[in-house]
């Protein structure tokens, strides 16, 4: 897993516990707004990388470097989006339970604010993906001239060699064909998955009592605009090719593009350390909290 990959992918694990609502005392709730916070942070520091790698392409001279940015930085995004449903799932599972550790109201919110990463993450990886921009217009062979003799007998040939710009795009046009495979399969599984939840919700309201009929109404209402935008993003993805123009970089650009995503990788693994000793202190209060609400 590529550094890039494994702290976006920290950073998503610790990041669940800050999308929960405030607690109720003051000095937990200030650990969470300074979660929330760092949050933020992160999530500017990546679209901003999001923002720089769709703006950029290969030349010849970088050769596929800056496509296995891509490539690494789509990895990263896909993982932590993965991470984020998986949460979704528990959460929405508690809710059917009605467990008692959260209200309903809470966990309501939690999953919202999933669905939001969630769809931050997909429109990150689309935007990536859709910048693997290819010239439909370069020959495949070119012509140089060789000379083929020696002292007096000096020949000129004109010779038939491969372009060099074919084969550079070829070489990206096939990373971005492999990675738009990728993200199609991801979103469609996602539908499945919300499709076989919505399904889920629907026998659960022929069945549900009325006063819980609305907060079930409003949650397959809110998968169905879900799934019909998941739907589009997947048609958009099987129909481009090629989106917008994109500044081909030298190899030392490429080279100094992953020094910038080298430096990105460091600052966010700084913010996943605070978050790491946020959560501690604030999982330490909120203990302290409940023990003291029992004695009571």
């Amino acid at each position: 897993m590529n550094q890039l990959s494994a702290v976006l992918l920290s950073c998503s694990f610790i990041l669940v516990s800050a999308l929960s609502t405030h607690a109720q005392r003051p000095t937990s709730a200030t650990l969470t707004e300074q979660m929330l916070v760092l949050d933020s942070q992160i999530d500017q520091e990546v679209q901003e990388l999001v923002n720089l790698l769709s703006s950029v392409g290969d030349s010849v001279d970088s050769s596929t470097k800056v496509a296995r940015l891509k490539t690494d930085a789509m990895e990263g995004l896909k993982k932590s989006l993965d991470i984020y449903q998986r949460e979704r799932q528990k959460r929405l599972g508690e809710l059917q339970q009605n467990y008692a550790n959260l209200s309903r109201e809470d966990l309501a919110k939690q999953i919202d604010n999933m669905d939001s990463k969630i769809n931050e993450r997909i429109d990150q990886i689309m935007k990536i993906s859709q910048s693997f921009t290819v010239d439909g217009g370069v020959d495949k062979y070119t012509h140089e001239l060789r000379n083929s003799g020696r002292g007096r007998r000096n020949n000129v040939d004109v010779r038939q060699v491969k372009n060099p710009e074919y084969t550079k795009n070829q070489r990206t046009g096939n990373r971005g064909d492999q990675n738009r495979g990728k993200v199609i399969e991801g979103l469609e599984k996602h539908n499945k998955s919300l499709e076989a939840e919505t399904a889920q919700l629907e026998r659960n309201l022929s069945a549900s009592r009325a006063a819980n009929r609305p907060e079930l109404e409003d949650r397959i209402e809110k998968n169905r605009d879900l799934i019909a935008e998941n739907q589009s993003n997947i048609s958009e993805m099987k129909n481009i090719h090629a989106s917008g123009q994109v500044k081909e970089v030298s190899r030392n650009d490429a080279q100094n593009l992953k020094k910038k995503i080298d430096d990105t990788t460091l600052s966010l693994r700084s913010k996943h350390q605070e978050l790491i000793r946020l959560k501690a202190e604030r999982d330490r209060l909120l203990a302290m909290e409940k023990t003291r609400n029992r004695t009571r």
